[in-house]
């Protein structure tokens, strides 16, 4: 596995933040990264392995993330995939959290 997508959803920033730092760290290890913010019309097929990620507003995931995800879950069902969420309100250790 040598070419990866970095996928973001983001309301403030922040995952985007998350995204770029885990691009440097992959690059640093020898990986083909690249980073682009959800949206239908990216074109996924020419990568080994995905990195999806979603900030969390009011509960919620952002709308880009689930389209991404539901337009492409055959793509990324079949190729390694990893999620990562960014949530101010899991820094809380409650139950709903």
């Amino acid at each position: 596995m040598n070419k990866l997508l970095i996928v973001y959803s983001t309301w403030a920033g922040a995952t985007h933040a998350v995204a770029k730092k885990i691009s440097e760290l992959l690059q640093e290890r020898s990986f083909v990264v690249d980073i682009q913010k959800a949206n239908s019309s990216i074109t996924i097929e020419e990568y080994d392995g995905y990195i999806i990620g979603t900030s969390i507003h009011a509960g919620k995931t952002i709308k880009s993330f689930r389209e991404f995800i539901k337009i492409n879950l055959k793509q990324i069902s079949a190729k390694p995939t990893a999620v990562f969420a960014v949530c101010a309100n899991m820094i809380n250790e409650t139950e709903n959290n």
